[in-house]
């Protein structure tokens, strides 16, 4: 999970690092460099979600083990995403 997105924001309240950043500072530079236009990741269980970062869209599915997943379909330049969840 790249640093400093809405996604590595700690959402849990009972977590000491609740409020703070917690994604990779060095994958945000990567992606800043390189632009992707995709990139799944999952470091954040609890932020099922995505965003943009510059050109590349960053999503988290979520977390399977709670049912939460993504459906994520690629037509050339054209990326749509579909979260569910089984609960």
């Amino acid at each position: 999970m790249p640093y400093y997105t809405k996604m590595d924001k700690v959402k849990n309240e009972d977590s000491p690092k609740y409020g703070k950043h917690i994604g990779d500072e060095i994958i945000r530079k990567l992606e800043e460099k390189y632009q992707p236009l995709l990139h799944i990741c999952g470091h954040m269980h609890e932020s099922q979600g995505k965003g943009k970062l510059g050109r590349t869209l960053v999503v988290n599915p979520g977390y399977a083990r709670e049912g939460e997943f993504a459906i994520i379909d690629l037509d050339g330049k054209n990326i749509d995403v579909k979260f569910h969840g089984l609960k």
